[in-house]
């Protein structure tokens, strides 16, 4: 359904798709007992959903001769991937190691109809501590890691929801595409056959008579396409037609073909033509898996206190037994439950020695110096915000929105999203953020250089943002089609590197008479021409003498000093600065270091290297440069980001 509602209305909302789309239905059942971890994972493609089991305490008759009653724990579903048996000998083990006091005995009573685990517990056994330990030792309960990570033009990419139902849908799109076309071939092949066969019938006394004076086949083929003006494939045709073509009830089924073909011909070229039609079906084809693979949910999402649980919760319980209800554990979940997510928290002045950092998921936070962070927070911004209450974000879209330092939420708390603190057009539109930075105290001293995904290069003012408000201002006039993708502080008498995937490298100076300054509403120039299939894969803007470094996708590197590439003009075809001795190999970032810098690898296998840059040989602009990782078979560099010691 959410597909569907993609299709019908493709600004509809991320909360709506999240509701038609509640979260993840394990086929094992269990319960989801918070949501921030489903929309973690539906906002940024990454989450740790917790999943437990779905438990009942009742009251039990035990003994054969005496009629005795005990609480006993009743658990009729685990989480996912949990196996039955490892986990009740888990619980045994505790058990006889003193670890987990409280149960006399745990039987299995699953059978065809379903599982059912009973654990048994002694007299004085409270059960709700009881469970307590058992989600706390066992996994009972245990949290789910998701990630969305797809393969996007070639490239792994951690994609939202939204991102990942869109990205199907252009697969799906492109796949009946093709289907359409290489059916509309055949079937224009088979009507041209079918309308010389129906040509020779209707004048079969001249098909004969030519079969009949003819010297052999090729003579018959010769004939027919010069009397009956047909093609060579129809020729073929007609000689290869049987005998039993003649009869009139034959002649009928070839007319009726040749309707049907003429009807499904129309309809291919409309549903290929008319992209109203092509969604028509496609949502029929959509309709059509739901009724044959949908079944109902399994899985039961919780809320926590305070929200109302998901209507698929309460139909699911109100299919149990009432006697079962009033014993269910509800209210433990209610008691032991797990803490509210975030959601807004009251603004707040960061200490003065506060750093505000977004990370390479695109998420904002402030931490203090001292903080540790998670191994999993890598920085792709580092600033300290000294005091200052507003900070400048700039999207794909190619507009510049100002963030009150208040808003950003500490580290303690959670990190955010940046992309939630902009007004809700901004959410809309954008797909990534492109910058943050702070407004120096003297903006008329620098600039801004601007580079979209086509290539066109422009320079402004930076005084042009002090008239910023909370609409936002546009600072680039884009293309359809096109995307603001590197923009950095810049001034006159710098340089400014752009790189390609396939190695090539431009070098311009920062000079009125290359790259001169223009309005806010202007394209830009064209800094280069792509070639076919290769894309911008970096731009930095750096003073002299300074090195970059350059990483390929394979995992190779080298440190290059850019004095040794010439100086282009705009359009120029640049140096190729990397080669490659893998054709599948390209270069996937470029970015300024220095000997004291440490640089992170994180490869689409989520893991992350940390090598010295002052380890990194210093190459010429000829050889591929050193191996800097070895990675295994599909694994590739997906990002790299420097962090200064």
């Amino acid at each position: 359904m959410g597909l569907i509602a993609l299709i019908d209305n493709p600004d509809v909302s991320d909360e709506k798709l999240w509701k038609l789309i509640p979260g993840p239905d394990f086929p094992t059942g269990g319960e989801i007992i918070d949501t921030q971890g489903v929309e973690a994972a539906y906002r940024n493609g990454r989450g740790s959903i917790p999943v437990r089991g779905v438990v009942r305490i009742q009251r039990m008759d035990v003994g054969k001769k005496r009629r005795k009653e005990r609480t006993a724990i009743i658990v009729t579903e685990l989480p996912y991937q949990v196996n039955k048996s490892a986990w009740i000998e888990k619980i045994a083990d505790l058990v006889n190691n003193g670890r987990l006091d409280g149960i006399a005995d745990i039987r299995d009573e699953s059978d065809r109809t379903g599982m059912r685990v009973v654990i048994e517990l002694k007299r004085d056994a409270v059960a709700k501590t009881v469970l307590r330990e058992l989600y706390k030792k066992t996994p009972l309960q245990q949290n789910f890691g998701a990630i969305m990570l797809a393969l996007v033009d070639n490239q792994p990419r951690q994609l939202s929801l939204r991102q990942l139902l869109e990205e199907f849908l252009k697969f799906r799109e492109q796949t009946l595409t093709r289907q359409y076309n290489h059916e509309l071939e055949d079937c224009r092949h088979r009507l041209h056959l079918l309308e010389g066969l129906l040509i020779a019938l209707n004048d079969l006394d001249r098909m004969i008579d030519i079969l009949r004076n003819a010297a052999d086949g090729t003579t018959d083929k010769q004939h027919f396409q010069q009397e009956l003006n047909l093609s060579e494939a129809q020729a073929n045709g007609i000689l290869a037609m049987p005998m039993r073509r003649l009869t009139g009830l034959e002649r009928e089924k070839l007319q009726a073909e040749y309707d049907q073909l003429r009807e499904r011909i129309n309809e291919l070229e409309t549903l290929l033509n008319e992209r109203h039609e092509f969604l028509k079906v496609l949502k029929k084809e959509l309709r059509s898996l739901k009724r044959k693979y949908g079944d109902e949910r399994r899985t039961k999402i919780v809320k926590p206190k305070g929200e109302k649980s998901q209507k698929v919760s309460k139909e699911t319980s109100k299919k149990q037994p009432n006697t079962e209800r009033t014993s269910t554990i509800k209210t433990e979940n209610e008691e032991n439950k797990q803490p509210q997510p975030f959601r807004l928290f009251n603004p707040q002045t960061p200490p003065k020695d506060a750093i505000l950092e977004m990370t390479v998921q695109g998420t904002i936070c402030w931490r203090s110096p001292n903080h540790s962070v998670p191994d999993h927070h890598l920085a792709s911004y580092s600033e300290p915000i000294q005091e200052r209450e507003q900070f400048v974000v700039i999207t794909d879209i190619g507009k510049a929105y100002p963030v009150n330092v208040a808003e950003v939420p500490p580290i303690d708390i959670q990190s955010i999203p940046l992309l939630s603190l902009l007004p809700k057009s901004a959410q809309r539109d954008s797909k990534k953020i492109i910058s943050i930075f702070f407004l120096s105290d003297h903006p008329e001293n620098k600039d801004l250089l601007l580079l979209t995904n086509q290539g066109k290069i422009k320079r402004i003012e930076l005084s042009e943002l002090e008239s910023l408000t909370n609409r936002g201002l546009v600072l680039i006039k884009l293309k359809e089609n096109d995307l603001l993708n590197y923009i950095f502080p810049t001034q006159e008498g710098q340089e400014v590197v752009i790189a390609m995937s396939s190695g090539r490298i431009l070098r311009f100076p920062v000079v009125d008479e290359v790259i001169h300054i223009m309005g806010r509403n202007s394209q830009g120039n064209q800094a280069l021409k792509l070639r076919y299939g290769e894309t911008i894969i970096g731009c930095v803007t750096l003073d002299e003498n300074k090195t970059v470094l350059l990483v390929s996708k394979l995992g190779y590197g080298k440190r290059l000093n850019v004095t040794g590439l010439r100086m282009t003009k705009l359009g120029d075809i640049g140096t190729q600065a990397l080669q490659f001795s893998n054709k599948t190999d390209s270069l996937c970032t470029i970015i300024e270091v220095s000997n004291t810098d440490q640089v992170n690898l994180l490869t689409s296998q989520n893991k992350t290297v940390i090598l010295e840059a002052k380890d990194i040989k210093i190459w010429g602009k000829d050889g591929q440069g050193d191996r800097l990782v070895k990675l295994s078979n599909q694994e590739t560099i997906y990002s790299v980001q420097i962090q200064p010691h």
